[in-house]
């Protein structure tokens, strides 16, 4: 499959190994801490320190996986006024992007959003997660400007995650085109607004629920 150039290659997994080698350096740190706790401090005062320590941090990680978790539902994205009109496009009618994914089940429902914003891999997730932080800051300060703008730098890796392995993806003669697949690799064009429609209606950018 690989003849047929870069963009039918499936991104895989975005992981870095230096994460390992992180991790497994503050194993390390902190076993050398508890051993230095038992050797200094009774083992009384070592379970007390570590306990201070442990059941915090243990309760601020459940309590974020669990808003991390709350955060991929697309009712969550669209609990802010201004992300509400973008749902209230998707209907059969409509012949953009998103509505097409979501209407003809490419993407699940009640993670539509998510699916299609997080890109691809471990580094798309954090990318998503962080975007949605500004998000939030930004509809709790007012700091957002009508209409909204869709970026143009869309991450070509949430459309390949899916697409390029797809046999209708691969059948188009233009995906296979070398200019057209080092254009889109160098994000000197995008799927959307060139081949395909927007991702979103311009009516559902202002802010406003129809009718």
């Amino acid at each position: 499959m690989n003849e047929l150039g870069p963009l039918f290659t499936h991104p895989g997994d975005l992981s870095d190994p230096m994460l390992g080698v992180i991790a497994a350096v503050l194993a390390v740190v902190a076993l050398a801490l508890c051993a230095w706790v038992l050797v200094r401090r009774s083992v009384t005062d070592a379970l007390l320190a570590a306990s201070l320590v442990t059941l915090p941090v243990v309760a601020f990680a459940l309590s974020d996986l669990v808003l991390l978790e709350r955060s991929k539902e697309t009712q969550f994205c669209v609990s802010c006024h201004v992300m509400a009109p973008l749902l209230e496009t998707v209907t059969p009618q409509d012949k953009s992007l998103a509505p097409l994914h979501i209407t003809q089940g490419a993407v699940p429902t009640a993670q539509s959003c998510y699916t299609c914003h997080s890109g691809y891999g471990m580094y798309g997730n954090v990318s998503a997660k962080l975007a949605g932080v500004r998000h939030m800051l930004l509809e709790l300060t007012g700091g957002y400007e009508l209409p909204l703008t869709l970026h143009g730098d869309f991450d070509l890796k949430s459309c390949l995650g899916c697409h390029a392995e797809g046999l209708g993806f691969r059948s188009q003669p233009a995906h296979a085109a070398p200019e057209i697949q080092q254009a889109l690799l160098a994000r000197q064009m995008s799927c959307t607004g060139m081949c395909h429609p927007a991702a979103h209606p311009p009516q559902a950018l202002t802010g406003e629920l129809p009718g």
